[in-house]
Formats: C-alpha cells, sequence, structure tokens
C-alpha cells in the first residue's frame, strides 16, 4: 500500500553553520534559499527564512523536528545537509 504525502508537507533539511544546528524548511522557504545562493551569496545578507529545529528524540534514538516553535535564519549560514 503506498502511502500518499501533500507535496507542500515537504522538509529539507538544512545546516544552520553559525550556530552548529540542523534545520528543516519547507518548500516555499527552499526556494527562497535557492535564488539566494543562485545569485552567488551576492543578495541582501540580512535575507532570512523561516524554519523548524531539529532535536534528539531519546525514545526513539533519532532526530525529529521541533514543530512546537518555528525560528528565523539567515540564508547566508544555511548549507544544504548532506
Amino acid at each position: 500500500m503506498e502511502i500518499n504525502t501533500k507535496s507542500e508537507d515537504e522538509f529539507i533539511i538544512y545546516e544552520d553553520v553559525d550556530q552548529g544546528i540542523l534545520v528543516a524548511l519547507k518548500k516555499a522557504e527552499r526556494l527562497l534559499v535557492k535564488k539566494y545562493w543562485k545569485s552567488k551569496g551576492t543578495g541582501d545578507e540580512s535575507m532570512t527564512v523561516n524554519g523548524f529545529v531539529l532535536v534528539h528524540d531519546e525514545e526513539q534514538e533519532s532526530l525529529k523536528i521541533d514543530f512546537s516553535s518555528k525560528h528565523i535564519f539567515q540564508i547566508s549560514s544555511l548549507s544544504k545537509f548532506k
């Protein structure tokens, strides 16, 4: 049985290199990051996106997205997590 998900609910993981944390960004926010880096980082340094922090879930021994609060991140400090 196939699981159907809405494409707008997809998240991409980035690393905030200044803070040393992993961040989940929605598709719309990801497009702003792509646009910024496509301009070779010459865009406005204060450009920000909203995202969610990944936290350690001790019960499952894994990372999960903390949806309890949105955070604001500077695009210049984000790099795609590999």
